[in-house]
């Protein structure tokens, strides 16, 4: 039986679809254009129908894809894109034709059988067209690029964690680690304060294991402020400057160690805690400090 490629990244899509050309063809299914550009390394099928707009690798670049390993597939857009520029570009990514939907199922059926029987669509040799192609060409190069400096960015994080973890095994002092890991990722980040408290025993209050940028002052008055007890309640994950304060969310305000802090680091936007663990063991709380404003 002749088999149908459809990718399509909605469920309700793929069902009224497939249950329209199952009754005629065998309907093969891709959820998102990743899948289709993989299952196609095992499949060749007589038609495919795409969706457009997909995550991830979206509908023109799957129609390319495939385009260069089954020149003599016609594939076809179904989309609900009806613009003259989606059809357009669909033509110059590799599609031989465009359907919008939503689509009665007879002119769903009868267009299939067309195009499996040699129709194909096609654009006029037209600058406007020329330009056209050039657009996609350099859509492709920064969808590329964005992709590469993504890695990029991923790279730079394991180095990150590489380089702490190299400091953790040739360090033999905890100062040492501290003040190293500190480094790193006051350098990756772009954090304007990083510092580790530590909880020295099972029943002694936080004391400051290391900084890099927080104000001794503050630090000295925060681990005071607080007794022993979870690291989640010793500074809020959502601490935000607002109308020129720093608030402690949702603890009680005034809160002195911000006060101090908004005095000596008036550009800093957003702080959070994030608890050490050893073991499964709460040893400490890692705090951070941007110009990021993530209220």
């Amino acid at each position: 039986m002749t088999t149908i490629f459809y990718i399509e990244d909605s469920p309700v899509e793929q069902r009224l679809v497939q249950g329209i050309l199952s009754t005629q063809y065998t309907v093969v299914l891709a959820n998102d254009g990743l899948e289709a550009v993989q299952k196609g390394e095992q499949l060749k099928p007589d038609l495919v129908l795409t969706d457009l707009n997909m995550p991830g690798l979206d509908g023109y670049e799957v129609a390319t894809k495939l385009k260069a390993a089954w020149p003599d597939v016609p594939i076809v857009a179904l989309t609900g894109d009806s613009t003259s520029e989606a059809r357009r570009r669909a033509l110059i990514a590799g599609c031989d034709g465009l359907l919008t939907k939503p689509i009665p199922p007879d002119d769903l059926l009868q267009a299939v059988k067309k195009f499996l029987s040699g129709y194909r669509e096609t654009l006029p040799n037209t600058p406007e067209v020329a330009q056209a192609k050039l657009a996609y060409q350099l859509r492709l190069v920064n969808r590329l690029e964005g992709q590469i400096l993504a890695l990029t960015q991923a790279n730079n994080e394991l180095m990150t964690i590489q380089a702490i973890t190299r400091a953790v095994t040739a360090a033999m002092q905890l100062e040492d680690i501290i003040r190293i890991a500190l480094e790193q990722l006051h350098k990756r980040f772009s954090l304007e304060g990083t510092a580790v408290l530590l909880y020295t025993a099972s029943d002694a209050p936080l004391t400051v294991g290391g900084r890099h940028g927080f104000p001794a002052e503050y630090l000295s008055r925060l681990v005071r402020a607080f007794p022993r007890q979870h690291p989640a309640d010793v500074v809020s994950a959502a601490i935000h400057k607002q109308e020129s304060q720093i608030l402690l969310l949702p603890a009680a305000s005034p809160f002195e160690p911000l006060q101090i802090l908004a005095k000596q680091m008036p550009h800093l936007h957003s702080l959070a805690a994030f608890p050490l663990l050893a073991r499964d063991r709460v040893v400490g709380v890692l705090h951070v400090g941007t110009t990021q404003n993530y209220a």
